[in-house]
């Protein structure tokens, strides 16, 4: 499945945020990405936020080595995701009619926190957390932590320029991209 790697690399930012791997802002992640792995191995591999998104070469390679690949895009899947995944049950040999809850979303983004200690508060470990764990349901849990968490956390857009600069970053790569996957993807650099 392939996302506009513009809205790829900021969403794995927030995911990435939301714990204590990343402590930077986007922007400034994005200027510091090169060797910053190397830098600090505790880091996930998610905080190379432009170079997941170098889809061409990863794609290309796919398609050499494997006579069999579906390719996905991610806004298809978004708005239809019924047809898409009849499509891949398809290409997999699967019974088209075998049913399947798609309404359940999974791992929602868009979100950031707006006090770096209390979130430090809510994503460390502590005792605390483990006596609360074992008397509590997660479903109460789940209820007392989004009333708690609520004010300190926020939606958050990417700026305007972050997303111009990316835009012209990925440029190529999405052309080279479209043409290898024969799909018209122009609508990933506006």
């Amino acid at each position: 499945m392939l996302r506009n790697p513009i809205d790829r690399a900021y969403s794995a930012f927030q995911h990435v945020s939301r714990g204590l791997k990343e402590q930077q802002t986007f922007e400034y992640s994005l200027q510091i990405e090169k060797g910053r792995l190397e830098q600090d191995r505790n880091l996930t591999p998610m905080v190379m936020y432009k170079e997941m998104g170098m889809y061409y070469n990863m794609v290309k390679a796919y398609l050499d080595s494997f006579k069999d690949v579906h390719i996905i895009l991610h806004e298809d899947f978004s708005f239809s995701t019924s047809k898409v995944v009849k499509e891949v049950f398809q290409f997999l040999g699967v019974d088209k009619n075998e049913k399947i809850n798609s309404d359940i979303r999974y791992n929602v983004g868009g979100k950031s926190w707006s006090n770096n200690t209390l979130k430090k508060v809510f994503v460390t470990e502590s005792k605390l957390k483990s006596v609360v764990k074992k008397i509590a349901p997660e479903k109460a849990r789940k209820t007392i932590r989004d009333i708690l968490t609520r004010p300190f956390i926020t939606k958050a857009p990417m700026k305007k320029k972050t997303r111009k600069d990316l835009i012209i970053y990925f440029r190529e790569d999405i052309k080279k991209l479209a043409t290898l996957i024969n799909k018209d993807l122009t609508n990933w650099t506006k």
